[in-house]
């Protein structure tokens, strides 16, 4: 009884042990909106590494990011760990 009792609890173990999958929510803002575009824009992304790129509009040019990281590198390359707004701000050229 023993024996099958302990064969009973071996799923059991694996499914403890299994690791959860968490999506963050990545949101995007362009300031101005005229401004250009952000590459993913939007979506629910697993935890991880993430590559995010501006596109500049005719006449405008990136300047920098803003929000929940910050730099002018572009594209910018970060790790989501949480629910993440970025915002990339355009100037006029």
């Amino acid at each position: 009884m023993k024996k099958y009792l302990r064969l009973a609890l071996i799923p059991l173990l694996f499914l403890t042990c299994t690791k959860e999958i968490i999506k963050n929510e990545l949101s995007t803002e362009v300031i101005p909106i005229e401004g250009g575009s952000i590459s993913p824009s939007s979506g629910d992304l697993f935890s991880g590494q993430v590559t995010i790129k501006a596109t500049a509009y005719q006449g405008y040019q990136f300047k920098n990011w803003a929000g929940d990281i910050s730099g002018t590198n572009n594209p910018f390359t970060f790790i989501i760990k949480s629910d993440t707004k970025v915002i990339a701000i355009f100037a006029e050229e």
